[in-house]
C-alpha cells in the first residue's frame, strides 16, 4: 500500500522505518483509510511483541509514519516445507499471543494475522506487523474483548487465516485473531496449511465445513498438548476457541514443562497434500484473490444467511437431479458480447441435457427467474423458481485483450459450492472453445456430485469425457473370474491415456482397485498403469487419494486409515469415503468400525459389483472377528439369498460355511458341502472350502470335528477331484494331509514340489517346518534363511507381489515348529510392523497353533477400537 524507507533520525541518532503513502495513493479513501487505521492502532499500543511507532504526520499531502527500524525475515520466510521444531513454534506462539493480548486489550483485533505479517528480528524478538485491517473501538477499556469498526457483511482479511465468522463478512472480535493464530501455528508446526483449496472459494468451504488433518497425520512430530491447543484455536464456533489470547500464551508456554519429557502425538510418514501449494501456478492466486471477492459477495450470502434470516424452506423440496444455468454476466464493458454471455448459458444447457441422470430447467424459465434479481441472491432465487438443487453461475470478463470465462456451480438445497471452476481463457474471435471446455468440466463435476462413488480422481479437468464414462466398465475387472474382462478394462483405460497422456482420472481410479493379494499379471497392470500419476501435477484432493493407495501398497495401512479418515470427517455422507475407511479398517483389524460405517452405508446405484461383494465380505469378517458368529452366520445366509453378482471367484456359500465352523454345527456343514456344493458341482477345483472349514473347526475349538472333514479332504483329493496329470492341485493335497495328521506323506509332497520349483517361499516354508518336527534343527534354520535370501518376489513395477511382511510371516512358522516361541512372536509382529495385514487367516493359520494361547499372540489379535 506504499513505500517503506530506511531513514536515519538525526536528533535522536537512531536508525528508523518510514513508511510513506504516495500522494496518488493518498487520493484513494480506501488506503488512506488504512494508513491511518493502522497508525492509530500502533499509536494506542506499546509492547514488545509489537512495533513501535514515534511519528505521524503529513507533509504537502505526503502521508507518513516513522517506526522501528527491524531487521530480520518474516516468518513465511522461515517456515520450511516440513514445519518448525515444536519449541520454536511454541516459543514464537506465545510471543504472538502476547502481542494480540496487549492489542485485545486495547480494543483492537488485527484482522488479518498470516505469516508474512509476524516479523522474527535479528535479534530474536517477534513483532506483529501491518495492523491496516485492524478494527480499532476508540472508546474501548484496556480489558475490552472486542469491537469492529466495519459493517456486517463485509469481508475483511486473507484467503486461508480468516476466521469462520470472518468469511462469513461478520463482525470479528479477539477470538477471530485467536483463530488465525491457529492457522500460524498448524502451518509452523506442519509446514502446510490447515485450510487450503484450488481456488479462494474452495479455501473459504475448508474453513467453513472441514477440519484440518491432525498435526501428527502430516509427520509433525509435535506434544499432544500443543495438537490440543491448536486444534482447539481452530474451532469453528467462537465459543469453543480459547477465550483470550492471554490464555492461549499461558497454555503454549506450558508445553513440554511439565517436569517430564512431552508426550509427542504419534508422528506419521508426511503426505503429498501441501505439494500443490508449492507448484501452484502465479495466475491462481490472483485467481484465488479474485474468487474471494465473489465468494465473499455472492456465494456465502447464500451459506450462511444471517442471524435474523431464515433458509428458504423450499430448499428441502428441491430435486437434486436437475440443474439451472442462470445467463451468464457480461462483466468485459462491450455490450456486443451480450449476446456471447447468454449463449454460453444455452450451450450449456444443451450439453447438460447428454446426461440422462438429470434434468435441465428450460433456458427461458431460468432467464425470467433470475431477471433483475440481485446477484448475491440469484442462486437462491433461481433454485426456488425452478426447483432445481443444482445451479451453474458465471461471468465474462476481459483480460487484455483476450476473454476469460469464470463459472461455480453450486448445491443450492444444501447451500454449498460443488466446484468453482478455474477461469478459462478465450480469445474473442473463438469463444466457443472455452464453452465447450466448461461444458466438459461442468459435466464431470455433476457426474461426480451425483455419483462421489466413481468420483476416484474429483476436480480432473479433461477433454475427453466419452473415453472416461468408458472406463467404468474396468470395475467390472473380476467379474467374470477370467482374464478377459480384465484386458477388455485395461484397453478401455490406455484408449483414454492415449487421447490425453495427462489423463489423471483412470490413473488413480485403477490404483485404488489394487489389493495386496492381487494375483501377478493383474498386480503388474494396475501398478504399470497407475505408478505414473507420482509425477504429474495433482489437485489436493487427488494427493491425498494418492497417498492413500501409496500407503497401502507401501504396507504402511495406519498412514492409509488415517488419510481415509480424514477424507471421510470431511464428507461423511459420501459412500466412497465410507467405503475407504472400511477399507482400511478391515485391514487395520478394526472391525467394530467396518460395522459402525456399514450401519450408515447407502451405496450407490452405480456402485460397481465387486464393491458391492468386497464390502458384504469385510462385514462378515467383521462379525468373525468379533466373536459374534450368530449375527456373521444370519448375515452371509442373508447374502448368499440375495445371489451376489460375482463372488471374486470364490463360493457365494464360503461365509455361511465359516461361520457354521465357528459355531461348531458340522451337521449343517456336511450338508452344505455334500447335499448342496458336489452335487451342484460348486465346490472349486482345489477343495479350498473344506481346507478353510477344517482350520476354522480347529482355531474355534473343535479339533476332533476338524480331523473328521480334513480326512474327507484327503479322500475327495484322492479320488473325487480331477486328478488327471497337470490337474490335480498337489499343494492342497499336501495341505490336507499336514491338516489330516499325515505328516510324513505331507512332507514328501512337499519336497517333491519344491524340487520342482525350489523358489517357492511356500514350500521353503512346509520343507523348513517338517524338518523341525523330525528334529532336523539345521534343515529348519537352512529353510528360515532360504526364505530370506529368495526375498519377496517382484515385478516389473518394483512393487513385491503379496503382502508385506510375508517374509517374516513365513519364518515365524519355521521358528514355532522349533519351538522357539519368542522368536516366532517377534517374527510375527515384525511381518505386521512391516504390513502384514491378514487377519482373517492370521486367526486360523494351523502354523502358528502352539502360539494360540499365549498373550503376546492374543494381544496382536485383539481388535483395535
Amino acid at each position: 500500500m506504499g513505500e517503506v524507507w530506511r531513514a536515519r533520525d538525526t536528533e535522536l541518532g537512531r536508525e528508523v522505518a518510514i513508511k510513506v503513502l504516495p500522494e496518488s495513493f493518498a487520493e484513494d479513501e480506501t488506503r488512506l483509510e488504512r494508513f491511518q487505521r493502522e497508525a492509530k492502532a500502533l499509536a494506542a499500543l506499546s509492547h514488545p511483541n509489537l512495533l513501535d511507532i514515534y511519528d505521524v504526520g503529513s507533509v504537502n499531502g505526503l502521508h507518513y509514519a516513522v517506526t522501528e527500524l527491524l531487521e530480520g525475515d518474516t516468518l513465511r520466510e522461515r517456515i520450511t516445507p516440513s514445519g518448525l521444531p515444536w519449541k520454536k513454534v511454541t516459543e514464537i506462539g506465545a510471543a504472538v499471543a502476547d502481542g494480540l493480548a496487549a492489542a485485545h486489550g486495547r480494543g483492537i483485533v488485527h484482522r488479518d494475522l498470516k505469516p508474512e505479517n509476524l516479523f522474527l528480528t535479528a535479534d530474536g524478538r517477534v513483532k506483529i506487523l501491518d495492523f491496516g485491517l485492524a478494527s480499532v473501538h476508540e472508546e474501548a477499556s484496556p480489558d475490552a474483548r472486542t469491537a469492529t469498526i466495519t459493517e456486517a457483511g463485509t469481508v475483511m482479511g486473507t484467503p486461508g487465516y480468516m476466521a469462520p465468522e470472518q468469511v462469513k463478512g461478520q463482525p470479528a472480535d479477539a477470538r477471530s485473531d485467536i483463530f488465525s493464530l491457529g492457522c500460524v501455528l498448524y502451518e509452523m508446526a506442519s509446514g502446510h496449511r490447515a485450510f487450503s483449496g484450488d481456488t479462494g472459494a474452495e479455501v473459504i468451504a475448508s474453513i467453513l465445513k472441514e477440519e484440518p488433518p491432525q498435526l501428527s497425520s502430516s509427520g509433525a512430530a509435535v506434544p499432544v498438548d500443543l495438537e490440543r491447543a491448536v486444534h482447539r484455536c481452530l474451532e469453528k464456533r467462537p465459543e469453543a476457541r480459547f477465550q483470550s489470547a492471554a490464555d492461549l500464551a499461558y497454555s503454549l508456554r506450558g508445553v513440554g514443562h511439565s517436569g517430564t519429557a512431552p508426550v509427542m502425538a504419534t508422528p506419521q510418514p508426511s503426505t503429498v497434500t501441501d505439494v500443490a501449494e508449492h507448484r501452484r501456478p502465479r495466475w491462481q492466486i490472483a485467481v484465488a484473490a479474485l474468487l474471494m471477492v465473489i465468494a465473499a459477495g455472492i456465494i456465502w450470502l447464500a451459506l450462511s444467511p444471517g442471524e435474523d434470516e431464515v433458509p428458504v424452506e423450499a430448499a428441502a423440496t428441491l430435486d437434486p437431479n436437475r440443474i439451472a444455468v442462470v445467463p451468464f454476466n457480461n462483466r468485459t464493458g462491450d455490450a456486443s458480447l451480450d449476446n456471447l454471455a447468454s449463449m454460453t448459458a444455452d450451450r450449456l444447457t444443451q450439453g447438460l441435457a447428454e446426461l440422462t441422470e438429470i434434468e435441465v430447467a428450460p433456458g427461458s424459465v431460468v432467464a425470467a427467474a433470475s431477471a433483475g434479481v440481485d446477484p448475491a441472491l440469484v442462486v437462491g432465487e433461481v433454485a426456488t423458481q425452478t426447483d432445481s438443487g443444482l445451479v451453474l453461475t458465471g461471468v465474462w470478463d476481459a483480460v487484455g485483450t483476450g476473454l476469460e470465462l469464470q463459472a461455480t456451480l453450486e448445491d443450492a438445497q444444501k447451500g454449498a459450492v460443488i466446484r468453482a471452476f478455474d477461469p478459462i481463457e478465450a480469445t474473442r474471435e473463438a469463444p466457443q472453445e472455452a464453452v465447450a471446455t466448461l461444458r466438459d468440466w461442468t459435466l464431470m463435476a455433476v457426474q461426480d456430485h451425483l455419483h462421489p462413488i466413481l468420483a476416484w480422481g474429483a476436480g480432473n479437468r479433461f477433454p475427453v469425457y466419452d473415453a472416461y464414462l468408458m472406463n467404468r466398465r474396468f470395475f467390472e475387472l473380476f467379474d467374470s473370474g477370467g482374464t478377459g474382462t480384465a484386458a477388455e478394462g485395461a484397453q478401455l483405460k490406455f484408449q483414454s491415456v492415449q487421447l490425453d497422456p495427462l489423463f489423471i482420472r483412470p490413473r488413480i481410479q485403477t490404483g485404488g482397485s489394487w489389493m495386496p493379494n492381487l494375483v501377478s499379471y493383474l498386480h503388474d497392470a494396475v501398478l504399470s498403469f497407475y505408478l505414473p500419476v507420482r509425477e504429474m501435477t495433482l489437485t489436493p484432493h487427488q494427493q491425498r487419494l494418492v497417498a492413500m493407495i501409496d500407503s497401502r501398497i507401501e504396507g504402511r495401512w495406519e498412514n492409509a486409515f488415517r488419510l481415509a479418515q480424514t477424507e471421510f470427517e470431511r464428507d461423511p455422507e459420501d459412500s466412497w469415503n465410507q467405503v475407504q475407511l472400511m477399507w482400511n479398517a478391515k485391514y487395520t483389524n478394526r472391525p467394530g468400525l467396518v460395522l459402525d460405517l456399514f450401519k450408515q452405508l447407502d451405496l450407490d446405484p452405480l456402485t460397481p459389483n465387486t464393491m458391492e461383494f468386497a464390502v458384504n465380505g469385510w462385514v462378515l469378517e467383521a462379525y468373525h472377528m468379533l466373536g459374534r458368529h450368530e449375527e456373521e452366520l444370519v448375515s452371509a445366509r442373508e447374502y448368499a439369498a440375495a445371489g451376489p453378482t460375482t463372488t471374486l471367484g470364490g463360493s457365494a456359500l464360503a461365509p455361511e460355511l465359516r461361520a457354521l465352523a465357528a459355531l461348531g454345527r458340522t451337521n449343517e456343514i456336511d450338508n452344505i458341502l455334500t447335499e448342496v456344493m458336489l452335487e451342484a458341482d460348486v465346490l472349486s477345483t482345489d477343495g479350498g472350502e473344506m481346507l478353510a472349514v477344517v482350520y476354522e473347526l480347529k482355531a474355534h475349538g473343535f479339533r476332533e470335528e476338524a480331523g473328521v472333514l480334513a480326512a474327507k479332504t484327503v479322500t475327495w483329493h484322492e479320488t473325487e477331484s480331477d486328478s488327471s496329470p497337470g490337474s490335480r492341485c498337489d499343494p492342497c493335497l499336501a495341505a490336507a494331509l499336514a491338516a489330516a495328521g499325515r505328516h510324513d506323506e505331507a512332507c514328501s509332497l512337499f519336497e517333491d514340489l519344491l524340487a520342482d520349483e525350489p523358489k517357492d517361499r511356500g514350500f521353503v516354508k512346509r520343507v523348513g517346518i517338517c524338518a523341525a518336527r523330525r528334529g532336523d534343527r539345521e534343515t529348519a534354520l537352512e529353510m528360515e534363511t532360504r526364505i530370506e535370501e529368495i526375498g519377496d518376489p517382484v515385478g516389473p513395477t518394483g512393487v513385491p507381489y503379496g503382502r508385506r511382511g510375508n517374509t517374516q510371516m513365513l519364518q515365524a512358522g519355521i521358528a514355532t515348529a522349533l519351538g522357539d516361541r519368542d522368536r516366532a512372536i517377534q517374527l510375527i509382529q515384525h511381518a505386521v510392523a512391516a504390513g502384514y495385514c491378514d487377519y482373517m487367516w492370521l486367526h486360523v493359520n494351523p502354523d502358528f497353533e502352539p502360539l494360540w494361547n499365549a498373550p503376546e499372540f492374543q494381544e496382536i489379535m485383539r481388535p483395535k477400537g
